[in-house]
């Protein structure tokens, strides 16, 4: 907001500080620029909209705009600025976009079209007066539609839903019980009818367990001997398989985007599923069991993990060297928020010059004549400037990390974000009982490996 760094308490429309909405623990805290950090870090396209141009001054606009420019260009985003020459405008002209307005915002969005991330526009606007408004407006229209995303690897599903949020739904006149799960198609395209696999379910859960929390013991069996030809074919040992698979077929009953009943849901998209089991019958309550960061998938054997490992470059390797072993942290991937522990830390040096080594080796090999024990007392003033010189460069880290509830599906290469111990809280005080708000640091990486 382009009053943050005035005292523009009094004025209409104001915005509150940062001390007003999160208590005096966040009196010095920028969240605006938090959330552009991470927002670099995730590298995920981004257009700024400064609003409450109206109220900036020119002082307070120049420290917003350098702040957000040298945040940019240190991230390797080049900044546009689409600014209007009028003082205000018009309600009747708020409704049509001008070609020029138009023509300007050609001029912003083709570097745009050969990737996202090179550019970042910044938009001055405000609602009172309806200063760059219009801009905003043709800014939007003009948007290239991204392409739709195919799975390129033979272990990620050909149509994959991330689920994000999961409603139950039960009548009184019908014993049927059904699940209507919303999130996001990264993959394919969905219709009615479709049959998929859902999961990833605890593999100690069985299909006619409850979320009842009643604690009751389950009903065991024990399986016919397998020493005769086609014992393991009868179907009461099929169902002792069966009962403890990580993944339930379900069929989808319907489908909706943006509130509306639609036949198909395509990838990119957000919608809302409703779903119903298929092996096992309708009254079982294993289908409410379903949880935010499952998916619905296409393919025969899908895979959960219990540990991946994350590769993070740049600054980012840097800074998570210094995570601490068995720390716990929380993990951030696709739909996924779930508690981890950190199991290794792998630092990657780069690869030093043979002379950097030779030096290196020589100093190593007078303090083993010095000092029989290693330990190099007398020459560590003058040694620690060549060692550091000789001391290669870290260009990147793998972290492994541990799941501690459940295994759940993660793609290859999607990006993580790591937030150590759930984040540091902003607001709150240290009262029994008191909440605050988690802070926005975090490491973000990718995985390499599962």
């Amino acid at each position: 907001m382009s009053d943050n760094t005035d005292d523009s308490s009094g004025k209409i429309g104001a915005s509150p500080t940062s001390q007003e909405v999160l208590g005096p623990a966040a009196a010095d805290l920028d969240l605006s620029q938090a959330h552009i950090q991470l927002c670099l870090n995730l590298e995920l396209p981004l257009v700024i909209v400064i609003t409450k141009y109206d109220l900036a001054t020119k002082a307070g606009l120049r420290q917003t705009l350098s702040k957000l420019l040298t945040t940019l260009k240190e991230a390797g985003r080049r900044p546009c600025i689409i600014s209007d020459p009028s003082t205000s405008a018009i309600e009747g002209d708020l409704h049509t976009v001008s070609a020029s307005d138009l023509q300007d915002a050609d001029g912003v969005v083709r570097p745009l079209e050969a990737s996202p991330l090179t550019a970042v526009p910044i938009i001055l606007t405000s609602a009172v007066k309806g200063t760059g408004i219009t801009k905003l407006h043709a800014f939007l229209r003009r948007l290239p539609v991204p392409q739709e995303l195919t799975s390129q690897s033979t272990t990620v599903p050909s149509h994959l839903f991330y689920i994000e949020d999961v409603y139950s739904v039960r009548t009184h006149t019908s014993t049927d019980r059904s699940a209507i799960i919303g999130g996001y198609l990264r993959y394919g395209a969905l219709t009615i009818g479709d049959e998929l696999l859902l999961g990833p379910y605890p593999v100690d859960v069985g299909s006619d367990d409850s979320d009842s929390g009643s604690g009751r013991p389950q009903k065991t069996s024990i399986p016919a001997s397998r020493s005769f030809p086609g014992a393991l074919n009868t179907k009461r040992n099929a169902s002792l398989r069966d009962g403890y698979s990580e993944w339930r077929r379900v069929r989808i009953a319907s489908l909706r985007n943006l509130r509306l009943p639609v036949r198909t849901l395509h990838a990119g998209q957000l919608g809302t599923i409703g779903i119903l089991p298929v092996d096992t019958p309708i009254v079982s309550p294993s289908i409410n069991r379903v949880r935010k960061g499952m998916v619905l998938a296409a393919v025969k054997e899908p895979k959960a993990f219990k540990v991946i490992h994350v590769r993070f470059e740049g600054a980012q390797a840097h800074s998570i060297q210094y995570l601490s072993v068995g720390s716990a942290v929380v993990l951030y991937v696709a739909s996924v928020r779930a508690s981890s522990k950190v199991i290794s830390v792998a630092p990657e040096f780069a690869v030093a010059t043979a002379g950097a080594d030779s030096r290196k080796y020589d100093v190593e090999d007078e303090d083993e004549d010095e000092d029989a024990f290693g330990f190099g007392f007398d020459d560590e003033a003058d040694d620690e400037g060549e060692q550091l010189q000789s001391a290669p460069a870290v260009v990147a880290t793998v972290v492994t990390f541990q799941f501690i509830a459940s295994r759940e599906f993660v793609e290859l290469g999607a990006k993580v974000l790591v937030m150590p111990g759930g984040g540091p809280g902003l607001s709150g005080g240290n009262e029994r009982g008191a909440k605050g708000l988690a802070g926005l640091e975090g490491f973000v990486g990718r995985v390499d490996e599962v």
